[in-house]
């Protein structure tokens, strides 16, 4: 009896234990899409993008565009391609939008993430370029003193000893931009091969709630550290 009564004992503490991790493990939709964002690797085909997005039914999400160039089966487009004077297509560039939200602020219908493909000058291979996550819902209460102000060229270190709490706070939006395979270029402009870097926007209150700034920092892969690069103060 004492045996049977232990055993059952150590199943119920099993049971208990199994529904305490799958209440720890369980993950909002939101947070579930923004690892799907975080999973893109930069310079991605489109097939691998669709891969990370839809997974084992990513291909009834791809459409062919003409041949041999795959498009994601998608409802929100656009095609900023730019053509030569014959209309022959000089090279492509797509963006495309996932993970609609509420944006409280404008008050409309928004994207979580914004994905761009482009290619080369005269070639159909299109290469994940751009990616950026935008988050409607964060909110930022590390307010800056009353008696100081965000300008460009200020590191992490220093908005820190200008604002309350520890840190900058949450950012709330976050891109990426690598051109270094297909380059970067509008118009009939020639290609810019520049490298990867990562942009965060920010946006904070004075402790007086009189001044609003939005801000971006960009990460700076030499220094290893991020700078203010743009500002706007209002109030």
């Amino acid at each position: 009896m004492i045996k049977k009564t232990s055993i059952i004992f150590i199943l119920f503490f099993i049971f208990l234990g199994s529904l305490g991790t799958g209440v720890v493990e369980a993950k909002s939709e939101k947070t579930l899409q923004y690892e799907k964002f975080k999973d893109l690797k930069m310079n991605s085909s489109v097939e691998s993008v669709a891969k990370v997005i839809y997974g084992k039914k990513y291909k009834k999400e791809l459409c062919e565009e003409e041949k041999d160039i795959d498009l994601l089966c998608y409802d929100y487009m656009e095609a900023h391609n730019k053509r030569y004077k014959n209309k022959k297509i000089r090279y492509y560039n797509y963006t495309f939008k996932f993970f609609p939200g509420y944006d409280s602020v404008s008050e409309k219908l928004e994207y979580r993430m914004n994905l761009r493909f482009k290619s080369k000058d005269d070639s159909k291979v299109l290469k994940l370029v751009e990616k950026k996550w935008e988050d409607f819902d964060t909110l930022n209460t590390h307010d800056v003193y009353n008696n100081k102000k965000i300008k460009t060229g200020m590191t992490a270190t220093q908005l820190d000893k200008i604002m309350e709490d520890k840190g900058i706070g949450p950012y709330e939006a976050v891109r990426y931009k690598d051109y270094s395979k297909v380059g970067y270029q509008t118009g009939d402009k020639k290609p810019v091969f520049y490298e990867q870097y990562k942009t965060l926007y920010y946006t904070v209150m004075s402790q007086d709630w009189s001044t609003l700034y939005k801000f971006r920092m960009e990460y700076d892969y030499k220094k290893k550290a991020y700078d203010v690069v743009y500002v706007l103060r209002f109030g």
